[in-house]
C-alpha cells in the first residue's frame, strides 16, 4: 500500500470526524436556543473549530490530488 492511499485514508476519517461534530454543536446550539438556555461558550467554539479545521483540510493544497 503506497503512503498516499494511507494518508487518503485518514483525509477521509478526519473530514468525517469534523463534519459530525461541527453538525452536532449546531444543533445542540439550535436547541439550547429554542430552549431558551444559556449557551455553553464551549459548545460555541469547538463547533466554530471543527468548521474551520474542515475548511481548511478540504482548500489544503494536499488534497488537490484527490479532485483530479
Amino acid at each position: 500500500m503506497n503512503t498516499r492511499m494511507k494518508t487518503d485514508r485518514w483525509i477521509y476519517y478526519l473530514i468525517i470526524v469534523l463534519g459530525i461534530t461541527g453538525v452536532m454543536s449546531a444543533i445542540g446550539t439550535i436547541i439550547l436556543t429554542i430552549m431558551g438556555q444559556p449557551l455553553s461558550k464551549l459548545l460555541i467554539v469547538l463547533g466554530s473549530v471543527a468548521i474551520a479545521g474542515l475548511v481548511r483540510l478540504l482548500i489544503s493544497p494536499l488534497n488537490q490530488d484527490l479532485f483530479e
